[in-house]
């Protein structure tokens, strides 16, 4: 159940009163569900709720380092730096060795355009906590900046090694094989995930593009066609299908699956344009030039990667 609900910045201006009969429940052994919704709060790039559920937090439990924390990361997204480094000043007086608190340190010092002393600090938390699966993906992810490229996939290999049972340990070294081109091998972490999750449609369409980039078209049509039938709404996944098919020579089915797309969103170029190729291929060339047509209209020509793929930042 969730007791948290503030929607608005009125609602975050509260005041502490008015949250106080959800936030006591902190003190009756649920912190870890409250400190790990302020988290979701800068996940989701909601830092003022973040802040305002930590403040509440540290207010009820001043010693609540990890409040700290996330705070700090909040401030970081607001671009509020020396404010953040007072509060992660704060959170190092009260636990000098708190792997959240480093990380924060690490985000503070990659803002502050310094990626040596973020790359420290990143170390110094896995030194703290070998689990701590955001200073490892923190890590990787500057290294790859930086172009340590090896010391990026070494990171990713430790994430991977020492939390197993973490699926997004897979997912994250899953795309930066990808990203070095390691198609076989990105493939492998998504089998991994899916082996747990296998309905798991966001790791299925990744494996399905790189499957379709690889000429293993079967397998392509076969995890597309699964996130279809999981979520008949996806309007990527059923014009991906349809590039699948072109790419079998199964016409009719393309022209079908397009057509589908175009009922969820009749102004996306690309359900255009590969409902064309599919007619072209079946030999309905009117047809094909009508589409090709309003695909042009609709700013879409073809051009480079035709067919949907998961953009991977």
């Amino acid at each position: 159940m969730h007791f948290l609900s503030w929607q608005t910045t009125s609602a975050l201006a509260e005041g502490f009163e008015s949250r106080k009969p959800y936030l006591t429940r902190f003190e009756n052994g649920n912190s870890d569900y409250y400190l790990g919704k302020a988290d979701q709060y800068e996940r989701k790039d909601e830092p003022l709720q973040g802040i305002a559920l930590c403040d509440s937090i540290l207010h009820l439990s001043p010693k609540a380092v990890r409040a700290y924390a996330i705070k700090a990361h909040c401030l970081i997204d607001l671009k509020k730096m020396p404010e953040a480094w007072a509060v992660l000043q704060q959170g190092l007086k009260i636990e000098g060795n708190q792997a959240d608190t480093y990380v924060s340190i690490g985000l503070w010092y990659e803002a502050k355009k310094d990626p040596g002393a973020a790359i420290k600090a990143y170390e110094k938390s896995i030194a703290l906590n070998r689990h701590q699966v955001q200073a490892y993906h923190a890590l990787a992810k500057i290294c790859e900046r930086t172009g340590a490229q090896g010391k990026a996939l070494k990171a990713y290999d430790d994430l991977v090694a020492l939390n197993p049972a973490v699926i997004d340990s897979y997912i994250f070294r899953g795309e930066y094989q990808q990203r070095l081109g390691n198609l076989k091998a990105a493939i492998t972490d998504y089998s991994s995930v899916l082996a747990r999750t296998a309905r798991n449609t966001n790791v299925l369409s990744k494996r399905a593009y790189l499957f379709y980039k690889l000429g293993m078209y079967q397998q392509a049509l076969a995890d597309y066609a699964k996130v279809v039938q999981i979520n008949a709404y996806d309007q990527e996944a059923l014009v991906s299908k349809a590039a699948v098919h072109h790419a079998l020579k199964q016409y009719k089915e393309g022209v079908v699956d397009t057509s589908e797309a175009m009922k969820l969103d009749p102004v996306d170029g690309r359900a255009y344009f590969w409902r064309a190729k599919n007619y072209l291929g079946s030999g309905q060339k009117a047809a094909a030039d009508a589409d090709f047509k309003k695909a042009a209209s609709l700013g879409y020509r073809g051009e480079g990667d035709a067919i949907g793929h998961p953009i991977i930042d």
